[in-house]
Protein backbone atom coordinates (compact mmCIF):
# COMPACT_ATOMS: atom_id res chain seq x y z
CA UNK A 1 0.00 0.00 0.00
CA UNK A 2 1.06 3.61 -0.69
CA UNK A 3 1.86 5.58 1.97
CA UNK A 4 2.31 9.35 2.92
CA UNK A 5 3.81 10.96 5.34
CA UNK A 6 3.88 14.81 6.25
CA UNK A 7 6.79 16.49 5.78
CA UNK A 8 8.50 17.90 8.88
CA UNK A 9 8.13 21.68 9.78
CA UNK A 10 8.71 23.81 8.00
CA UNK A 11 8.17 22.48 4.71
CA UNK A 12 4.71 20.43 5.85
CA UNK A 13 2.56 22.95 4.59
CA UNK A 14 2.64 26.22 2.75
CA UNK A 15 -0.45 28.63 2.00
CA UNK A 16 -1.66 28.75 -1.98
CA UNK A 17 -3.33 31.98 -2.73
CA UNK A 18 -5.56 32.63 -5.73
CA UNK A 19 -7.64 35.19 -7.26
CA UNK A 20 -11.67 33.85 -8.32
CA UNK A 21 -13.80 36.25 -9.47
CA UNK A 22 -11.57 38.90 -8.14
CA UNK A 23 -11.61 37.40 -4.24
CA UNK A 24 -8.61 36.35 -3.34
CA UNK A 25 -8.52 33.49 -1.37
CA UNK A 26 -5.67 30.95 0.22
CA UNK A 27 -5.74 27.25 0.87
CA UNK A 28 -3.71 25.65 2.83
CA UNK A 29 -1.66 22.69 1.12
CA UNK A 30 -0.06 19.97 3.11
CA UNK A 31 2.96 18.24 1.78
CA UNK A 32 3.55 14.41 2.30
CA UNK A 33 6.63 12.16 0.99
CA UNK A 34 5.46 8.89 -0.79
CA UNK A 35 6.65 5.23 -0.25
CA UNK A 36 6.02 1.82 -1.66
CA UNK A 37 7.27 -0.84 -3.48
CA UNK A 38 8.76 -0.21 -6.82
CA UNK A 39 5.53 -1.36 -8.73
CA UNK A 40 3.32 0.96 -6.31
CA UNK A 41 6.04 4.00 -6.92
CA UNK A 42 5.91 3.50 -11.37
CA UNK A 43 2.22 3.09 -10.72
CA UNK A 44 1.79 6.30 -8.74
CA UNK A 45 3.99 8.02 -11.18
CA UNK A 46 2.01 6.78 -13.99
CA UNK A 47 -1.64 7.83 -12.22
CA UNK A 48 0.45 11.80 -10.93
CA UNK A 49 1.36 12.29 -15.21
CA UNK A 50 2.87 15.80 -15.41
CA UNK A 51 1.91 16.51 -11.73
CA UNK A 52 4.37 14.00 -10.42
CA UNK A 53 6.84 16.21 -8.14
CA UNK A 54 10.06 15.16 -6.46
CA UNK A 55 11.70 17.21 -3.83
CA UNK A 56 14.95 18.83 -5.80
CA UNK A 57 17.09 18.86 -1.85
CA UNK A 58 15.25 15.12 -0.57
CA UNK A 59 14.79 13.45 -4.10
CA UNK A 60 11.50 12.65 -2.17
CA UNK A 61 8.25 11.46 -4.11
CA UNK A 62 6.02 14.13 -3.33
CA UNK A 63 2.23 14.10 -2.29
CA UNK A 64 -0.01 17.59 -1.35
CA UNK A 65 -3.52 17.75 -0.48
CA UNK A 66 -5.91 20.29 0.82
CA UNK A 67 -6.68 18.02 3.44
CA UNK A 68 -5.49 17.18 6.69
CA UNK A 69 -6.30 13.52 8.01
CA UNK A 70 -3.15 12.29 9.74
CA UNK A 71 0.56 13.04 9.75
CA UNK A 72 0.65 9.22 8.04
CA UNK A 73 -1.83 8.12 5.58
CA UNK A 74 -2.57 5.51 2.69
CA UNK A 75 -3.10 6.50 -0.71
CA UNK A 76 -5.32 4.77 -3.18
CA UNK A 77 -4.78 4.97 -7.10
CA UNK A 78 -8.53 4.98 -8.51
CA UNK A 79 -8.99 3.57 -11.59
CA UNK A 80 -9.37 6.95 -13.46
CA UNK A 81 -5.97 7.57 -12.37
CA UNK A 82 -6.67 10.15 -9.63
CA UNK A 83 -4.97 9.54 -6.51
CA UNK A 84 -6.69 10.16 -2.85
CA UNK A 85 -6.17 9.43 0.62
CA UNK A 86 -7.74 6.45 1.89
CA UNK A 87 -10.59 7.80 3.75
CA UNK A 88 -12.39 4.15 4.82
CA UNK A 89 -11.84 3.56 8.00
CA UNK A 90 -11.95 7.26 9.10
CA UNK A 91 -15.57 6.91 7.08
CA UNK A 92 -16.67 4.05 9.11
CA UNK A 93 -15.83 5.48 12.59
CA UNK A 94 -17.75 8.64 11.32
CA UNK A 95 -20.67 5.96 10.98
CA UNK A 96 -20.05 4.19 14.39
CA UNK A 97 -20.17 7.82 16.29
CA UNK A 98 -23.72 8.44 14.14
CA UNK A 99 -25.40 4.93 14.52
CA UNK A 100 -24.00 4.99 18.36
CA UNK A 101 -24.63 8.59 19.76
CA UNK A 102 -24.47 9.44 23.24
CA UNK A 103 -21.74 8.94 25.63
CA UNK A 104 -20.80 5.87 23.51
CA UNK A 105 -20.13 7.79 19.65
CA UNK A 106 -18.21 10.60 21.75
CA UNK A 107 -16.04 7.99 23.16
CA UNK A 108 -15.72 6.06 19.77
CA UNK A 109 -15.06 9.54 18.29
CA UNK A 110 -11.95 10.64 20.61
CA UNK A 111 -10.92 7.11 20.23
CA UNK A 112 -10.72 7.40 16.70
CA UNK A 113 -9.39 10.72 17.42
CA UNK A 114 -6.37 9.52 19.07
CA UNK A 115 -5.32 6.59 16.70
CA UNK A 116 -5.69 9.55 13.84
CA UNK A 117 -3.32 12.18 15.53
CA UNK A 118 -1.15 9.69 16.84
CA UNK A 119 -2.23 10.84 20.63
CA UNK A 120 -3.97 8.59 23.44
CA UNK A 121 -7.61 10.62 24.02
CA UNK A 122 -8.80 12.64 27.02
CA UNK A 123 -10.64 10.53 28.78
CA UNK A 124 -10.86 13.09 32.28
CA UNK A 125 -13.90 14.80 32.90
CA UNK A 126 -14.37 18.76 32.89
Amino acid sequence: MLKATLLPKPNSSYTKKSVIDGVETSTVVFRYSVSGTPEEMEAYKQAKGKNYRVDETTGKVLFFSTTYISDVVDLIILSNGDVIIDRSELRKAEAQVKAMGGNLGQAIAMTVAGKLFNSEPDTSEE
